[in-house]
């Protein structure tokens, strides 16, 4: 079971947001002048974050006890925690019987990533995993170009990620944290894939690199696409938007569900496996 029996809803969603730290400033984009929501409850357990994140929503009642918080009458729970409170959180607010939309990444392991669908089912209730760059622009663009067929079977996909305060959003990191670009920028790189074809995204905004947001090679040509939303983090804003329009007004169900999240988190655990084995592995 992906969803409930009582969506759509046919009104704005009440919501309830737990976590209000950093991803909290990229995902409350999504929320502001949406009709489709209505912020009626906050929780943290620091009390002048709370203060602060409530500014914005003075109507909504602010908690920094959860179980408190689940009593109010809502729609659904926007889980914004540390992924390792993740399960525990998100089973409480589905045996609550709210909706959840969680951010990525779902879980740290695969007993994790079963209970949350589990609770769903056993409550009836929707359970949404976010995963916002479904919706960054570049990428949509670069799906289309490979759905189209114009390049032929995809022979490499590079992409690179820029993030620095003039390129992306604005964090603490370590120097280590960055990734070179060199394997990207090398047009050697182009010519040993022949006649199939490849493609370049840069995860970026214009104030980082003046580069096109997505570059296709084919048989010696190479075209850009520059007329683009670089702006990235205006995925957070679209992928919270989508899923809403999906619980209010219904239609094509919104990516992804928590099965989904559930198998890509299967894959790539499979994968680290058969790295450190050194041998295939079963999934």
């Amino acid at each position: 079971m992906t969803g409930s029996t009582s969506l759509p809803l046919g009104r704005p969603a009440r919501v309830g947001i737990v976590g209000l730290g950093q991803v909290y400033e990229l995902t409350i984009r999504g929320y502001r002048d949406n009709p489709d929501t209505e912020i009626v409850a906050l929780c943290d357990q620091d009390s002048q974050r709370l203060a602060q994140r409530g500014a914005e929503w003075p109507d909504a009642r602010r908690f920094t006890d959860y179980d408190a918080f689940l009593q109010e009458d809502l729609d659904v729970v926007e889980v914004l925690v540390p992924t390792p409170l993740h399960c525990d959180i998100v089973c409480a607010a589905l045996d609550a019987g709210h909706h959840v939309n969680v951010q990525k990444p779902f879980a740290h392991s695969l007993a994790e990533a079963d209970r949350m669908p589990a609770a769903r089912d056993a409550a009836g209730t929707y359970l949404r995993v976010m995963e916002n760059f479904i919706h960054y622009d570049p990428l949509r663009v670069l799906k289309q170009v490979v759905d189209s067929g114009e390049i032929g079977e995809p022979a490499g996909f590079p992409m690179k990620m820029v993030a620095t305060g003039v390129g992306g959003w604005d964090i603490t990191f370590a120097p280590d944290m960055l990734m070179k670009s060199d394997y990207y920028t090398n047009d050697e790189r182009f010519e040993v894939t022949g006649r199939k074809g490849f493609v370049r995204v840069n995860r970026c905004t214009s104030l980082g690199i003046q580069q096109a947001a997505v570059e296709v090679y084919r048989d010696g040509e190479l075209r850009a696409y520059h007329a683009l939303d670089d702006d990235w983090a205006s995925s957070f804003d679209t992928q919270t938007r989508e899923f809403y329009r999906f619980l209010v007004h219904g239609g094509p169900e919104a990516a992804w569900n928590g099965d989904e999240a559930r198998d890509v988190l299967a894959f790539v655990q499979a994968a680290y496996d058969s790295s450190e084995q050194n041998r295939p592995v079963r999934i």
